[in-house]
């Protein structure tokens, strides 16, 4: 048993780098954007767009006006260009369908919050196998400012018919987290290595904290 000893009844996880080794597919999307129109993506404006949700971040993209051709993108470029990815190269990380098989034996509710857009989680989640544990897929077309504010966290515990702080999050992004323990959200966190340097803080911020996937139990 991976997590016996918590008492999980609604567990929230979120998808890239929690569930699905796929964070690498979201390397470098602006500069891929604006170079598939023949533009060079200023450093600076790199940097910028980097804390940005997809929505936020093509917004800010298009008010740059790098040419004619770089200044009218939309989500659905994005998913076109993340969906040959999505489709061939998803897979879980470690232990993590022995995770759900065990939540699911246990009667717990799961869901998932991620910020790729609806379809291409989907996607990844069917190629994964784990698209059946779920009863909902909430995803960041709908949720423009992100994990910066609670209204995701919300809407999910609205879905579940729970409070937040009855709910517990499984995340690999520590603003994420900053945001859910506003709520009392109890946090199961995961590491990635993108998201390396957080290390510290998501273990003092979690119940519980995980390398390599879930097969190695640090907290």
């Amino acid at each position: 048993m991976i997590l016996a000893d918590l008492p999980i009844k609604y567990a929230l996880f979120d998808m890239d780098g929690t569930l699905t080794d796929t964070m690498p597919f979201w390397h470098a999307i602006p500069k891929r954007l604006v170079e598939s129109r023949g533009v060079t993506l200023p450093a600076e404006a790199e940097a910028a767009i980097a804390p940005l949700g997809l929505v936020k971040g093509i917004e800010y993209i298009n008010a740059l006006h790098l040419s004619p051709e770089a200044d009218h993108f939309e989500r659905k470029d994005v998913i076109d260009l993340l969906a040959a990815s999505y489709s061939t190269r998803s897979v879980a990380k470690p232990l993590v369908p022995e995770l759900l098989e065990e939540l699911r034996a246990r009667g717990v509710r799961m869901g998932v919050a991620t910020l790729t857009p609806v379809p291409l989680a989907e996607i990844c989640l069917t190629l994964t196998g784990l698209l059946p544990y779920f009863e909902f897929v909430m995803g960041g077309d709908d949720y423009p400012e992100g994990k910066h504010t609670t209204r995701i966290f919300l809407d999910a515990a609205a879905r579940f018919g729970c409070a937040p702080c009855e709910m517990h999050l499984f995340e690999d992004s520590f603003y994420s987290v900053k945001t859910a323990r506003t709520l009392d959200i109890p946090v199961v966190g995961v590491s990635d290595a993108a998201k390396a340097k957080d290390r510290e803080d998501m273990l003092s911020a979690s119940v519980a904290f995980f390398d390599d996937g879930f097969r190695v139990r640090v907290k």
